[in-house]
């Protein structure tokens, strides 16, 4: 579908951006929302990785908090 895609490529744009600025926790956000509208896009997926591991997030535990604070 061309919505769920759309919206996808947005936060992966805003990911990057929060990425190449160090904001690594909103880019990690914004990668797992366009993973929601396209839950196999290997790039926000390999993308949300590369943060985690960057951040040093490996709990998923925490991860799962700062996400359920933005009341999707």
């Amino acid at each position: 579908d061309f919505l769920p895609q759309k919206l996808a490529q947005k936060h992966l744009e805003l990911g990057d951006l929060y990425s190449t600025n160090n904001y690594l926790q909103e880019a990690i956000v914004e990668y797992q929302k366009a993973l929601r509208h396209q839950p196999h896009n290997a790039e926000a997926q390999t993308k949300m990785d590369k943060c985690l591991s960057l951040n040093s997030l490996n709990d998923s535990d925490l991860l799962q908090k700062q996400i359920d604070t933005l009341n999707f």
